[in-house]
């Protein structure tokens, strides 16, 4: 042998200067071979054997050469090849391999060498000279080379099928001491005796799966290859497509040399060169089964030999996968089934169907046939698509779209329905109505309503063979999807209708279609208000279908029936169907359902008063709509129902939050029934932070459905009721009242028991509020027959309450109303102030069992928020001008003389000869409000001085709010969290807008701009408070409090980023940073921080 071609052989191949160090794999096989000690001291096995096995092209042999030059023990490097078959030739280049490390090494054996070696080819080889160079070799290593060294077979296949030389390398195995490590290369699993190996664990292998290349492996191969646009998730696709074969993602896409790979096919044809020259170079017969069985998605023995009309498949296939040619196996209990690489077999696919289409095209109609034989439709669908039979493979969709439906295989139908051509999509009234199906599916019914008007437009076109005649009932299931559609757009009444004229001309043996009408009708009757009605017509359809089928339709209805139990107040029955329907969800695997069980699961629990439980599920719900599935419908129920959630616990700024994205979601995805729930959240919450004029505004965008005017729908009672609540904040009594009792006629009628509740206590509170005590007690009593029936509704009939101050003052003074303040769970104890005394609504703040009132002052003012003024217990009224309450604050914030023509300048934008009277007009209206003492002219100036009368006896929230802070920055200052937390929260408390929210005069903005940035400070330093103390929950939401009124504020982004990444929470953590990085690009065109950038790459990176 000529010593450059021995060289080449026992020297480890040079690595390229692009290299990506593999410093992970590269560690686990270094400890490998140098038996380290492990953390806990424990010694790590002594491997004799190291191997690393997968096909072509996954950077075996580039990673053992970079192990090599790593390592700090010797390497002796053994590149074999077909002439290394000849045991003699293996012998000789083992001991010249280890000379190239060892110069001295086995100088004894040269003359057992020359003695084997005789030169007579015809004479047979003695054995026994064989087995003594074999035992010299061993004795040789054993006691020559005394330090750990490896030695590496390299290319280990070519050798893998000679016994004799097999049985040298199982020798060396058993009888070398351990400092001597062998280390096989293969791109197939070495037919050697493993057993006592793997009984003293004396063995240690990677295979493809372990040498795959990640998505971060990808990116930084791609950096060092030059390639410096590619992103994350195209690394990951790449990763994923490829299965981490790194030779093909260097040769088939952009990661490879851009010098020479120009375009997407120059890069596959190098790639499939590659594939053909290197993998199957010697095996022709071979490679040509490979390519026309490649049609099949997964091959069997018996499918191949029937397709392909030969008798040796299982023989080929059995050859690849133990070959490692990309061949893998999986033994099912009928057949073993194999599975070609996706790359190789598309590039295989390609070359048959460019070098023989006849052939190709063949071989697919006769898999089709095969496959609708076996009534195996998907894959014969496929290969009717894959062959150009449109015309079959409608007529196979045809015959089973519906059952895949009922089972919730949405994606196969959407991915059939996406081979076709964009001619018949358009023209196939079939095709036009599964699409329209998949659209209702998302809650796209505009797309869905202009697929189904372009299939009656075709039906009416073509006669009914060309579709109707293997699914008579063609123009039924039409009219059905249209209901849905309809049903979805918010016009119920109309989609009942359909229905019913669906219903009358249906046969009594077409099931299916009269199931769905009945579902699609007491969804229908429920959201009309007609709950008892719509639940008859859904039990019907689940008697038709079968109470215990699992189809998706079935998950609806019991879904649907929980709904409806659930809204007029039958818990029992409501958690009956809805563990049916998510039993049968998760049993049908559908997500979708998923997320909707788990809001209406949320719901059931808030409508029992399990806050804690329903804000699990509705999160869970939220979450899952947010992931992966991207469920925008999902999502905006979700946002909505946590909006009332947190509303029932008076958690204003967390439900206004939940409630103002749900709605801008509902809105967008054109759900107006969605929508109008979520505008009735919003409402009742500026009306409890004391906003009429904005809940007034938002009760005014819940337009009503024209065909819901005459019926008691679910959307016209919460209109109804928001406004009746309107006017009793506004302190129109009577008309709140008679509004309300025409609400609970209604809601008697329907049967909607919490919101009859509700109703209810609101009419005691009028009354209350118009002092008529025995009408109140009339309701209380009317109220505590309702909870004897309805218990679950307690916690709410406590909420309602406590939001009524002169109610709860009846409840708990009035000797009447003992059972109710037993039920209740109020104490009965005389309140510190008189009732004449009690003021408004939001005075009183009950959201336990424990009422806590404000320390009363005779002279209350508020500027945070809604601007008011209480004088005596009773809120000022008599301003008769609305500059005057602008004016009170005016010289309140000034606190110094100011002179009429500055007053005129800042509160009058248009000065003319009226002006100096309407100034003067004010300031009377000021004095008649505090008394003439307390408005002080002199010299020229005015000055508000109100302790002239009340003395010290003021409170101001902008002070009480200021001295807070002060005193929250000294604690914190001195280190005492505790304190400070405490103050901050005062602080905060008081915050209920911004300063003089409605007034809009330049005057107040730099003074709004001061104490909204201390508001900011307050809510990040208690932020920081709660991660300094890991109460991650509570810093996340103050970071939210702050990002509701600046979205753009980075370190709120960061801070929210971090709880979630120490909960463990990285998904929530990650997609925090998407939500940043998209505000900061539409509100100021720019990226986050590199702080921000790097978190999130660290993040990814532990991912």
């Amino acid at each position: 042998m000529e010593e450059n071609q021995l060289l080449r052989k026992i020297v480890s191949p040079a690595l390229p200067p692009a290299l990506l160090y593999r410093e992970a794999l590269v560690r686990r096989l270094n400890d490998a071979l140098c038996g380290r000690v492990s953390e806990t001291q424990e010694r790590l096995p002594n491997y004799k054997l190291i191997g690393l096995y997968a096909p072509a092209g996954y950077g075996k042999t580039t990673l053992l050469a970079d192990l090599a030059r790593h390592t700090t023990i010797p390497c002796c490097w053994y590149l074999l090849d077909r002439t290394d078959t000849d045991k003699l030739v293996f012998l000789k280049l083992i001991i010249f391999s280890i000379r190239h490390c060892f110069p001295t090494f086995g100088s004894a054996l040269d003359q057992l060498i020359e003695s084997v070696a005789i030169p007579n080819v015809n004479k047979p080889k003695d054995s026994s000279h064989f087995d003594a160079l074999v035992e010299a070799l061993i004795t040789a290593i054993n006691t020559e080379i005394t330090e750990r060294f490896a030695l590496f077979l390299s290319n280990y296949q070519e050798i893998n099928e000679c016994p004799p030389v097999v049985e040298v390398v199982n020798q060396l195995l058993q009888k070398v001491s351990e400092h001597c490590i062998i280390v096989i290369e293969s791109r197939v699993i070495p037919d050697l005796d493993f057993a006592h190996l793997l009984a003293y664990r004396e063995v240690y292998c990677l295979s493809s799966k372990e040498l795959r290349f990640t998505a971060h492996e990808i990116c930084s191969l791609a950096q060092i290859q030059g390639v410096t646009a590619l992103n994350y998730p195209e690394a990951e696709r790449l990763s994923t497509s490829f299965d981490g074969w790194v030779m093909g993602i260097l040769l088939g896409t952009r990661i490879g040399d851009m010098q020479f790979l120009r375009t997407h096919q120059g890069d596959k044809q190098l790639l499939f060169k590659y594939v053909v020259d290197e993998i199957f170079k010697q095996e022709a017969h071979i490679y040509h089964f490979l390519k026309e069985a490649s049609v099949l998605q997964q091959m069997t023995p018996s499918l191949c030999s029937k397709l392909l009309m030969i008798s040796n498949a299982e023989d080929h296939l059995v050859y690849l996968e133990k070959h490692g040619l990309f061949v893998t196996r999986c033994d099912s209990s009928l057949e073993s089934v194999y599975t070609c690489h996706p790359i190789l077999r598309d590039l295989l696919r390609e070359e048959l169907k460019r070098e023989n289409y006849e052939r190709f095209i063949l071989l697919h109609r006769q898999a089709a046939d095969l496959f609708l034989a076996n009534h195996d439709y998907e894959q014969a669908i496929y290969h009717a698509l894959e062959s150009g039979m449109e015309d079959i493979a409608i007529y196979l969709v045809s015959n089973i779209y519906q059952d895949l439906f009922s089972q919730g295989h949405v994606d196969t139908l959407t991915r059939w329905i996406r081979s076709f051509s964009s001619t018949v999509l358009a023209t196939n009234p079939l095709l036009l109505l599964i699409q329209a199906n998949i659209a209702l599916l998302s809650g796209d019914y505009v797309l869905a309503l202009t697929l189904l008007d372009a299939g009656d437009q075709e039906l009416k076109q073509q006669t009914p063979s060309t579709v109707t005649q293997s699914f008579p009932p063609f123009e039924t299931t039409m009219a059905l999807a249209r209901s849905k559609a309809l049903f979805q757009a918010g016009e119920y009444r109309q989609s009942y209708n359909l229905c019913q004229i669906v219903l009358a001309q249906l046969s009594t043996d077409d099931v299916f279609s009269r199931a769905e009408a009945y579902m699609r009708i007491g969804i229908c009757m429920n959201l009309l208000g007609d709950f008892f009605t719509g639940i008859d017509y859904l039990q019907k359809a689940l008697l038709l279908w079968g109470r215990h089928t699992i189809k998706l339709q079935v998950a609806d209805v019991h879904s649907a029936l929980a709904s409806a139990y659930s809204l007029v107040g039958n818990f029992s029955l409501a958690d009956h169907h809805l563990s049916c329907a998510i039993a049968c969800g998760n049993f049908l695997h559908n997500e979708q359902d998923k997320v909707t069980n788990l809001t209406r699961m949320g719901l059931l629990k808030m409508r029992q008063g399990k806050f804690s439980e329903a804000e699990t599920f509705l999160s869970d719900a939220l979450l899952l709509a947010r992931g992966l599935l991207h469920f925008r419908r999902g999502e905006a129920y979700a946002l909505v129902n946590l909006g009332e959630l947190f509303l029932d616990q008076g958690q204003y700024e967390q439900a206004l939050t939940y409630a103002e994205n749900g709605l801008a979601l509902a809105r967008e995805i054109k759900d107006y029934y969605l929508a109008g729930c979520g505008l009735y959240v919003l409402a009742m919450i500026y009306l409890l932070r004391g906003d009429i004029s904005t809940a007034l505004l938002l009760a005014s965008e819940m337009e009503q459905p024209k065909d819901q005017e005459n019926s008691f729908s679910y959307q016209r009672v919460i209109y109804e009721i928001i406004c009746a609540t309107i006017l009793f904040y506004q302190q129109r009594y009577e008309e709140a009242l008679a509004s309300f009792s025409k609400i609970e006629e209604i809601l008697e009628f329907v049967g909607l028991r919490r919101e009859h509740l509700q109703v209810m206590v609101r009419i005691a509170a009028c009354y209350s509020a118009m002092n008529r005590l025995s009408m109140v007690n009339t309701y209380l009593k009317k109220i505590m027959n309702f909870l004897s029936v309805y218990v679950h509704y307690t916690q709410l009939a406590f909420i309602e309450v406590s939001r009524h101050s002169s109610l709860l003052y009846s409840i708990r003074t009035q000797q009447e109303a003992t059972e109710i303040r037993k039920i209740l769970h109020i104490e009965a104890e005389e309140l510190p102030a008189a009732k004449e005394l009690l003021g408004k609504e939001d005075i009183i703040v009950a959201l336990d069992s424990k009422i806590t009132i404000k320390e009363r002052f005779r002279l209350q003012l508020v500027a945070l928020g809604e601007p008011v003024v209480h004088k005596d217990g009773m809120p000022v009224t008599n301003w008769r001008m609305a500059r005057t309450m602008e004016l009170c604050f005016f010289l309140l914030d000034r606190s110094r003389p100011i002179r009429k023509e500055h007053i005129i300048t800042e509160l009058w934008s248009e000065i003319d000869e009226q002006t100096s009277h309407t100034f003067h007009t004010t300031l009377y209206y000021l004095r008649k409000v505090f008394g003439g003492k307390c408005v002080v002219f002199q010299s020229g100036t005015y000055t508000l001085q109100l302790d002239t009368i009340y003395g010290n006896d003021i409170w101001y929230d902008v002070e009480v709010f200021q001295t807070y802070y002060a005193q929250a920055k000294q604690s914190l200052a001195a280190g005492d969290d505790d304190k400070a937390q405490n103050e901050f929260l005062s602080m905060i408390e008081l915050y209920q807008g911004d300063y003089l929210q409605p007034i809009y005069s330049d005057w107040c903005a730099l003074k709004r701009d001061e104490l909204r940035n201390v508001y900011l400070d307050a809510r990040r330093s208690l932020a920081l408070i709660a991660w300094r103390k890991e109460a991650f929950d509570e810093s996340v939401q103050h970071w939210q409090r702050i990002l509701v009124i600046d979205p753009s504020q980075e370190e709120a982004h960061y801070g929210i980023m971090r709880c979630y990444a120490r909960q463990g929470k990285k998904g929530l953590a990650l997609h925090q940073y998407r939500v940043c990085q998209e505000i900061l690009q539409q509100e100021l065109n720019t990226a986050p921080s590199q702080t921000l950038q790097r978190f999130y790459q660290r993040l990814l990176g532990t991912s």
